[in-house]
């Protein structure tokens, strides 16, 4: 008796139409956020630690990231609302988000969120120098 594994990939099973046509109106939402939103920085925030990391990474993130421009700006905007979101909403969103990322952080440690796999092929949406390529090549 031959063994047969039957495995589920939802993405094959999604009608792309039907969640491109669920995506257009918050991707238009983000755009139009996008034009109109100042992105936080230094100077424009508390000086709630957090919202400095938070910056450090979307600058980065946005370094690394190679989407078109219409997308880097939708993702900048995404992020830009969670920075501020986290900045000046001290009593709700701030602890919210923070225990979401203090969880996120346990799950890595323990294995239990799978680290990015490196030898993706997204080269196309990231550019990065990755330590492992530099490694292999020397």
């Amino acid at each position: 008796m031959t063994k047969v594994q039957i495995t589920f990939d939802p993405m094959k099973q999604i009608d792309h139409a039907i969640v491109d046509a669920f995506l257009f109106p918050i991707n238009a939402i983000f755009s139009r956020l996008a034009d109109k939103l100042n992105s936080p920085d230094e100077q424009n925030t508390t000086t709630f630690e957090g919202t400095r990391t938070l910056i450090e990474l979307r600058d980065e993130f946005m370094l690394h990231c190679q989407y078109e421009e219409k997308k880097k700006k939708q993702l900048k905007a995404i992020i830009d609302f969670i920075i501020i979101k986290v900045d000046c909403d001290s009593h709700v969103y701030r602890p919210l988000i923070q225990w979401w990322v203090e969880e996120l952080a346990k799950k890595l440690e323990s294995g239990e969120w799978p680290k990015r796999d490196k030898k993706a092929t997204y080269a196309r949406f990231w550019k990065e120098v990755l330590e492992d390529a530099v490694q292999s090549e020397g």
